[in-house]
């Protein structure tokens, strides 16, 4: 009686919210905001000792999800965002490279209704700031014509501030542009994550001025804190001396502060330390380790400052209460390093030789660079990373919980004030979003553009009033680069191209530290059968197969390995040498056949 008492009164509390809303005869605006490469764990209200008290605030006024999930990468995260489809089905199975395959063009179908295109034909001006990473990189001037057809203003945006690569340096991004065109010389001072902040900030300060009664849609999408560690000097003194304890100490304190918070169980665990990161008492070079972090620590604390002057902004402008935000990473953090095969790395993305001041720029992970200025290129590597994604296993790429699992928090005028600051332990996906937003701002999606195709579903009911019934689990998928993953329920199949699959019961286990698969073969088979099913209906290539030079390669791999295995087996089956053959010398090799 008692509980159904409580939610008659959230439910008269959602009407007489609505109602006031609805007295401003306008529809509601839409902050989207995404982060790249954020893990799990970035945020205070996450367990981080990073200070982001601007995203802290926009949690107690909202809510937050324990159990969302983006995709392995940036590019179809944004994809399966702005259209609410798998991001393979959108056409961004893989990065913004184009290798033919619908399902691998690296720009989204343009027979694909996407967000602010959506949002624009109900009434919506639309603006972008960011990263865009959904266009392949024209090749040649004859080539530009093409791709620019799959640029923002293309896509439905009013106006656009940012670049249309996924990366680079922070101090002068390669393809920063103003709407079509390059934009101008951003001068000294420069830095990208800052820039952001400022820019949305004057498309909020025009767009109430020029059109004061239409509701707007703000995409704001970061680079930070996705490598190179760029930070001003100012940032990184302020992280000074917090990472000198390392990496196993940070872990341990960060769980601790997620179970205390309620965001986590009691029970759960820390996954094991990745192999090859040794214990930070044995770490050479500690100080130079921190500042890895120091840096890193700074990029995203300058991005919950840029977030902080938009909100404050719509303050300001008095839209605050108008207005949808939602605040999302678009992958788990990133292990890569700035070694090994990423030495090839400035080979396909645009890294400067030289910074703005015709100082040479030093790539590399190495002791003897210091990371954070403009003359640096670098990673903070795997053993940061798992700081990252605390307290999950696996990195960015891969399906396991490292991978997927993203900060997701919503805040929305028409939550109740009695039910803001919780946390929806649902498991929900990007895909869900789109739907999510269109019904929290009061579009009708059964006139929206392209709803029919939408794959998932409006978690509208968990973010103003509750929690949505289990009783018929939902079942998420993901794929990138050959590495599947399927979750149902608390079963998670987990299967890394090219090893066997594993399974996890993530209602005891979700650090996926206990493979269940030998005693749960039937699982196993269902989720896998599953899998196929959702891969067939979404144009889920065979990897590596997918990618055109690739397929040629190992063809002539296979020749090489198969001539070689005929030579050694019919040098086996040679017969001895007889004795009227002089004896083969030393110098020649051995006198018995191999």
């Amino acid at each position: 009686m008692v509980a159904r008492l409580c939610q008659l009164v959230l439910l008269v509390a959602t009407i007489v919210t609505g109602a006031a809303l609805a007295q401003t005869d306008r529809p509601l605006n839409l902050v989207l905001i995404v982060a790249d490469d954020l893990g799990y764990s970035e945020l205070g209200s996450y367990g981080s000792e990073i200070e982001t008290p601007f995203l802290d605030r926009l949690a107690d006024d909202g809510v937050r999800f324990s159990s969302f999930y983006a995709t392995p990468r940036c590019s179809p995260s944004r994809a399966a965002l702005l259209t609410g489809v798998a991001p393979h089905r959108a056409g961004v199975g893989h990065l913004n490279r184009d290798w033919g395959d619908a399902s691998y063009r690296g720009r989204i179908r343009s027979d694909l209704p996407i967000l602010p295109e959506i949002l624009r034909a109900g009434g919506h001006r639309t603006y972008m700031v960011g990263k865009w990473h959904l266009a392949p990189v024209p090749r040649n001037a004859a080539d530009l014509e093409s791709v620019r057809a799959f640029w923002p203003l293309q896509r439905g945006f009013d106006a656009f501030w940012g670049t249309l690569r996924g990366s680079g340096t922070y101090f002068a991004p390669p393809s920063l542009q103003a709407g079509n065109d390059p934009a101008p010389d951003p001068g000294d001072d420069f830095h990208y994550t800052h820039a952001i902040g400022k820019e949305a900030s004057a498309f909020l300060s025009s767009h109430v001025r020029d059109h004061p009664t239409t509701p707007f849609f703000l995409y704001l999408a970061f680079t930070a804190p996705h490598w190179p560690l760029h930070a001003t000097p100012g940032d990184i003194d302020r992280q000074e001396g917090h990472y000198d304890a390392g990496w196993d100490a940070l872990r341990s304190a960060r769980l601790a502060r997620m179970v205390d918070s309620g965001l986590l169980a009691a029970d759960t665990a820390l996954a094991p330390r990745v192999r090859g990161v040794p214990q930070w008492s044995s770490v050479v070079n500690p100080k130079w380790q921190a500042r890895r972090m120091e840096v890193y620590a700074a990029m995203v604390n300058a991005m919950d400052r840029a977030v902080g002057r938009i909100l404050g902004r719509l303050r300001e402008l008095g839209e605050a209460d108008r207005t949808v935000v939602v605040f999302v990473s678009d992958n788990g953090a990133s292990a890569e390093q700035m070694s090994g095969l990423n030495r090839l790395l400035p080979l396909f993305v645009p890294i400067p030789t030289e910074t703005p001041e015709g100082e040479p720029v030093r790539f590399g992970d190495s002791p003897a660079i210091a990371p954070g200025g403009p003359e640096t290129y670098a990673a903070y590597g795997p053993g940061w990373a798992q700081v990252s994604n605390t307290p999950w296993a696996g990195f960015k790429k891969s399906t396991a919980e490292g991978g997927i699992s993203a900060p997701l928090i919503v805040r929305s005028p028409s939550t109740p004030h009695g039910m803001r600051g919780r946390i929806v332990r649902a498991p929900a996906q990007m895909v869900d979003l789109l739907p999510t937003v269109v019904d929290l701002l009061g579009i009708d999606a059964t006139v929206a553009p392209g709803a029919d195709a939408w794959a998932g579903i409006s978690l509208r009911t968990a973010i103003e009033l509750s929690q949505p019934e289990d009783s018929h689990p939902r079942t998420l998928f993901w794929e990138h680069e050959g590495n599947r993953g399927v979750r149902r329920g608390n079963w998670k199949f987990v299967a890394h191209w090219p090893r066997p699959p594993r399974l996890y019961d993530l209602s005891t286990d979700r650090t996926e530290s206990h493979d269940v698969s030998a005693e749960n073969p039937e699982i196993v088979s269902d989720l896998e059968a599953a899998w196929r099913e959702w891969a067939t209906a979404n144009g889920v290539g065979r990897w590596p197969l997918v990618v055109p030079t690739v397929e040629p390669i190992l063809w002539g791999l296979l020749a090489i390995v198969l001539v070689t295995v005929l030579v050694r087996v019919r040098r086996r089956n040679d017969p001895p040498p007889t004795v009227d053959e002089p004896p083969r010398s030393p110098a020649h090799g051995p006198i018995a056949p191999r």
